[in-house]
């Protein structure tokens, strides 16, 4: 997905390229990241049989954009949910008996 976006926006007249692990990130620019939360791979069967849409792919995806001008990005913030008192609290109360 990512050798596609570089690939639309170099197309589009905007310069584009994917940084290799490990290299310095540019002091000037925009440093897209993003995170899938969801994948479902939907149905061939459906696609060719049905069509208009049915069995389609999805993706859902969270994008950030950084301006590098602005310093280094700070970390994506996590997606998986903190466990608090609470929630035990409620996951306690929701089992039998």
């Amino acid at each position: 997905m990512s050798e596609s976006l570089v690939q639309d926006l170099n197309e589009n007249g905007i310069s584009a390229r994917r940084l290799a692990p490990g290299e310095s990130l540019p002091s000037t620019g925009w440093l897209v990241r993003g995170v899938f939360t969801e994948v479902q791979e939907g149905n061939r069967v459906r696609r060719a049989v049905i069509g208009f849409g049915a069995g389609k792919t999805e993706l859902h995806v969270l994008v950030y954009l950084d301006d590098l001008a602005n310093g280094a990005p700070g970390r994506l913030p996590s997606l998986i949910p903190v466990p608090t008192a609470a929630t035990n609290l409620a996951a306690a109360n929701m089992l039998p008996g």
